[in-house]
């Protein structure tokens, strides 16, 4: 699992080796007929001065690789990848994406489910999950009563003393969010833009955002460039690293600065650690309007049919964590 020495070498490149061979690699891709036709509108809205953060819809598994090409074809400029934690755990998955300088984000979901598997030798249900989370975020009080709710292997998982296992949890977790705001910064400092899909499931249709992208750029006074991608799911509809023929379109949007008019009331100036449950509890509504202002100018951004599925909602799978 993703551990704290893990993050602490994770490599950071001022010239990422792995991105600038790969761009080879989708150049030969991208030219080969029937080529890939990569477009780009609103070029000019992506700051010269300075490294942003970029939010992009996820349509497909890779819709990120034209857009970095294109950037380090057109400006000599890379962008870093949060990358779910759970796809380091394959061996050669691993060495592309550190190769690549991408960033592990470990989310409390993957430490809680890497845990429980670690110790009882199989993932969380989701009941389990559930449960486990809503002690951790104080949503369930620890007492005998609750417990004698719980799952034998939850109970298990939490003895001898839940408050004491919970309290590990929570200071692991905190640990490594601190070594991601490390890599993050470190990326900013080498002139590299950072990449989210604050969306994190992959979607043709929007879907409402999760607050990490508001914590981290509220932690470090980012700012976000929206950024609508459609196309990129037709040319890459099967589970391969191939695109086939096709169109893949950006359309870029205006910076929203931090201390714009639409992000700045909502501006957080006390320290804190993204993604921590103490943050969520000081400052969680204003992550969550950072976030709504975020996803309202990507969906502006895209042609009707990428646009919001107002029926579409997002359940908890804890397989998606490992």
């Amino acid at each position: 699992m993703i551990t704290t020495s893990l993050l602490q070498d994770c490599p950071i490149h001022e010239r990422p080796w792995g991105q600038s061979w790969w761009a080879k690699f989708l150049t030969f891709n991208y030219m080969l007929p029937p080529k890939v036709d990569v477009q780009f509108e609103g070029l000019e809205n992506i700051p010269t001065d300075r490294p942003v953060c970029f939010a992009m819809n996820h349509t497909d598994r890779y819709n990120c690789w034209p857009f970095q090409w294109h950037l380090l074809r057109t400006r000599q400029e890379f962008a870093v990848t949060w990358v779910k934690a759970k796809y380091y755990q394959n061996i050669f998955i691993r060495k592309f994406l550190l190769s690549t300088s991408n960033i592990p984000l470990a989310s409390r979901g993957y430490v809680i489910s890497s845990r429980f598997k670690e110790q009882i030798g199989r993932s969380p249900t989701h009941q389990e999950y559930r449960f486990i989370r809503n002690l951790l975020d104080g949503r369930l009080d620890i007492d005998e009563e609750t417990m004698l709710q719980a799952t034998s292997e939850c109970r298990q998982f939490l003895a001898p003393t839940p408050t004491q296992q919970l309290q590990q949890l929570n200071t692991e977790f905190n640990t490594l969010s601190e070594e991601v705001v490390k890599l993050n910064q470190r990326a900013l400092d080498l002139g590299h833009h950072i990449l989210v899909f604050p969306q994190g499931t992959r979607s043709k249709r929007l879907l409402s955002g999760h607050t990490g992208l508001a914590q981290m750029t509220q932690r470090l006074n980012l700012d976000i460039v929206p950024i609508g991608c459609m196309g990129s799911e037709r040319c890459y509809d099967r589970n391969v690293p191939w695109a086939k023929s096709g169109t893949i379109r950006y359309r870029i949007g205006k910076p929203l600065t931090i201390m714009g008019d639409k992000l700045s009331p909502h501006h957080i100036q006390e320290s804190f650690t993204p993604f921590s449950h103490d943050a969520q509890l000081r400052f969680g509504n204003r992550f969550r309007k950072i976030t709504d202002i975020v996803m309202d100018e990507i969906n502006e951004l895209l042609d009707e049919e990428y646009r919001y599925d107002p029926e579409a909602t997002q359940s908890v799978d804890t397989k998606r964590f490992l």
